[in-house]
């Protein structure tokens, strides 16, 4: 089986941590990034098969990669998750636009992040490892 390529753009945080263990350990590529400046130069260089998305992230926010990603015929059709604070539906609303396929309320568990990443990158199927 080929390697998920899951690009985290969530502050550096021990949650961010947990997370990218987490996804290692289950066999997921983890690229992070930052802030939305560094996440979309990530999207630029390298293929995503997920984005896992901050909402709130520093230097435009996830709105700002969330446009790149629409506006973008090569990236827009990439499943992002976004990651909200709380049930902050201001920011929600604001991003509410664009095409996103699940959001995780923080505190988010590690394992909860990781069943969401999976449902999104193999669109609900679970990859069956042959040992080819």
């Amino acid at each position: 089986m080929n390697s998920i390529r899951v690009i985290m753009a969530i502050r550096p945080s021990l949650r961010r941590s947990e997370y990218e263990l987490e996804l290692s350990r289950q066999g997921f590529e983890v690229v992070t990034a930052g802030t939305s400046v560094a996440c979309i130069e990530l999207l630029q260089a390298c293929r995503a098969d997920v984005v896992v998305l901050e909402s709130d992230l520093p230097s435009g926010g996830g709105e700002a990669v969330l446009e790149v990603i629409a506006a973008s015929p090569s990236l827009c059709d990439i499943p992002v998750l976004v990651v909200i604070p709380d049930l902050n539906w201001s920011s929600t609303y604001k991003i509410a636009r664009y095409r996103i396929g699940d959001f995780a309320i923080q505190p988010c568990p590690a394992e909860r992040l990781v069943s969401r990443v999976v449902r999104l990158a193999f669109g609900g199927l679970i990859p069956v490892d042959t040992g080819k």
